[in-house]
């Protein structure tokens, strides 16, 4: 064996993980502070980065959702007259709603509560998941390097991340997430107490959520427990464990099924799959059949459904190995680096990593979320929200590990040189990302018009007309989403139908002025005008479809459309 002497010992420029470990001794606080420092940062950059408009369809839906929690509803009444009001991912019968699970919407809801406006909620949100980011990752690596996993995902998350400057969501599917990862490393440490009911509620936040990757990972970890409780016997976990997690899940469900009967009038239908029955023509998982054919009261919805079609139908013609590489683009592109970086190439470094016997559990979890993301016909980087936190205890573990080999080379030059390149390309990606976050547009055509009808006072019915050519299959090209009250509503959106219809909708909202918004075929296109003033108002032959009948249900109209029709 080589005696003490030959061994490289670490450099004193690489002791600075050591000196961190003063203010991880209070843990508690150093945590708090850096979440604290993501709502300070964020307050402070208001005056140059307002909160952003919503643009996605999803974002519309949460903030129904929000504006309904805040008006202490769970869903609202279905509007008389639902073809005007059709929007994707927005139930319009038996009860107008979204059709997600409620948990953003309830985050936006509480951001607007207390701030006054629902972005509040998502500063919030990210800020809690940090937090928790940071008590994960202390029951998996020491202490000082937890304290560094919550500054990196502070950096990580902030403005440069569409999770804290959007109303998509993300950071409560992760909290969720990091509830369970870090439940689960407590325990493989011997410390039950310390997870207490963090899996109950991780599983309540997963639920409300994500609902299939987070139970996804909900599976895996209950099934790493259940090996772990052979090893140290069931009786260990039973008390500290088991008991304070069946009551939180007991008392959780039956307001998950006093949600979906408000929403839907089922108690085992959920607003989703009840959205789906209504509009979908695939399933989300392209494992699975299609949907029966659908007809719908707007071409522009109609394409954006196709084109779900064509994504669906390219899913299951390249077949289960066809597939494989599709998803490693993805996952390589938006689960990696949209969401680390240069930091996540650190996950090629995770067979370094050492945690003591612990690091395949987390490859495990990791892996259980890479495959369920194979079997979706549509993947962005919120899906991956729940395993999250695996990936950033393992990148941190990875960082540990090629920290202290640096820090161990006999040259100091190189190992000077390899530590400058490296803190370079990761630290330019990430300048380089901030700089087009700030520099982004902060308004959409849509939110300017609204500014501008604000500024004239009163109150508003749009009606919206989509040109030929209209990109209606982008996710953020849809203007027809409005607030959880139609009737006192300032300005009110809603599709152009016939001249009848425009003017039965006008009687039933009075004293409103009208207008009619052509937009497209670029989404910069916008012309308004006053709907009186037009002599003869017709929707053009992109939103031309006949009335539903008096006995349709929304998603479906008396005359079918053709599959693949141009917008």
């Amino acid at each position: 064996m080589p005696s003490t002497a030959t061994i490289a010992r670490p450099s004193r420029d690489f002791h600075a993980p050591l000196r961190l470990l003063a203010y991880a001794k209070n843990r508690y606080l150093a945590w708090a502070m850096i979440a604290g420092g993501m709502i300070l940062g964020r307050i402070a950059l208001l005056p140059v980065l307002p909160a952003p408009p919503p643009a996605v369809h999803d974002e519309f839906s949460y903030l129904l959702a929000a504006d309904t929690f805040a008006h202490g509803r769970a869903a609202n009444p279905a509007p008389l007259h639902p073809e005007f009001f059709e929007s994707p991912h927005v139930l319009v019968d038996p009860t107008y709603a979204s059709k997600f699970p409620p948990g953003q919407g309830l985050v936006l809801a509480l951001g607007e509560k207390l701030t006054g406006h629902p972005y509040g909620g998502v500063v919030l949100s990210v800020a809690v998941m940090v937090f928790l980011f940071c008590w994960a990752a202390d029951a998996w690596l020491p202490p000082q390097w937890a304290l560094i996993a919550g500054v990196l995902s502070a950096v990580l998350f902030f403005i440069r991340h569409y999770w804290f400057d959007s109303y998509w969501g993300g950071a409560l599917a992760a909290a969720g997430g990091a509830l369970l990862v870090g439940g689960l490393g407590h325990v493989l440490r011997g410390r039950p107490q310390r997870a207490g009911v963090s899996f109950a509620v991780g599983a309540v936040l997963l639920f409300s959520t994500r609902v299939f990757e987070g139970g996804v990972l909900c599976v895996a970890v209950v099934a790493i427990l259940l090996v772990h409780s052979l090893s140290i016997g069931r009786r260990n976990l039973l008390r500290p464990l088991l008991l304070p997690n069946l009551a939180v899940l007991a008392a959780a469900v039956p307001l998950v099924l006093w949600y979906n009967v408000r929403v839907t009038g089922h108690a085992l239908e959920m607003p989703y799959t009840l959205y789906m029955k209504q509009y979908d023509l695939v399933p989300p998982l392209w494992v699975l059949p299609p949907h029966p054919a659908k007809e719908f009261s707007s071409v522009n919805y109609a394409v954006e459904r196709t084109w779900e079609l064509d994504m669906y139908n390219f899913a299951r013609g390249t077949g289960r190995l066809g597939n494989v590489p599709v998803h490693l683009v993805f996952l390589a592109e938006g689960a990696v680096w949209q969401q680390f970086l240069g930091f996540g190439l650190l996950l090629l470094a995770t067979p370094w990593a050492r945690m003591r016997g612990r690091k395949k559990w987390l490859v495990l979890l990791l892996g259980a979320g890479f495959a369920c993301l194979f079997t979706e016909v549509m993947n962005f980087p919120h899906y991956t929200a729940p395993f999250t936190c695996v990936m950033l205890i393992l990148i941190v573990a990875a960082l540990r590990a090629v920290w202290y080999r640096l820090a161990r080379m006999e040259s100091p030059r190189l190992r000077g040189l390899l530590a400058g390149l490296a803190m370079t390309v990761l630290f330019t990606f990430l300048a380089l990302d901030y700089a087009s976050a700030v520099q982004a547009p902060r308004e959409t055509q849509r939110s300017m018009l609204i500014k501008r009808l604000e500024s004239a006072g009163g109150r508003h019915l749009v009606f919206v007309d989509y040109a030929k050519g209209w990109p209606a299959w982008e996710p953020n090209t849809e203007w027809v989403y409005n607030g959880a009250d139609l009737n006192q509503g300032r300005i009110l959106f809603a599709h152009l139908r016939s001249d009848a219809e425009n003017r039965q909708l006008m009687a039933e909202y009075k004293n409103r002025a009208a207008w009619r918004v052509r937009v497209g075929p670029s989404p910069t296109d916008v012309q308004c005008e006053p709907y009186g003033d037009l002599p003869e108002t017709t929707p053009s032959e992109a939103s031309l479809i006949p009335s539903p009948s008096l006995t349709s249900k929304p998603g479906q109209s008396a005359s079918p459309l053709l599959a693949g029709s141009a917008p």
